[in-house]
């Protein structure tokens, strides 16, 4: 996802108060839906890396199986079958 561009420049406010301007209310809004964005990016990256990793696995856990169900063995002494 994308950023959002929204160039908020620094300005000296008008009167010098504690209250915020609409631009100034605007500017941070902008700022902290860039964060959120910024979240949201790496949380995707992520889950995409563990996906991948995921699949990865599996496929060695299911190979893995597969060569042990392939070539069982007889154990005489104790009678068992090992896979």
């Amino acid at each position: 996802m994308d950023k959002i561009n929204y160039d908020c420049p620094k300005i000296l406010p008008l009167v010098y108060d504690e209250s915020l301007s609409y631009y100034e209310v605007l500017c941070k809004l902008v700022d902290k839906v860039n964060d959120v964005i910024d979240f949201k990016n790496l949380t995707l990256i992520t889950d995409m890396k563990y996906s991948e990793d995921t699949e990865v696995l599996t496929f060695y856990v299911r190979d893995e199986q597969s060569q042990k169900n392939s070539n069982p063995s007889y154990n005489k002494e104790r009678e068992e079958v090992t896979f």
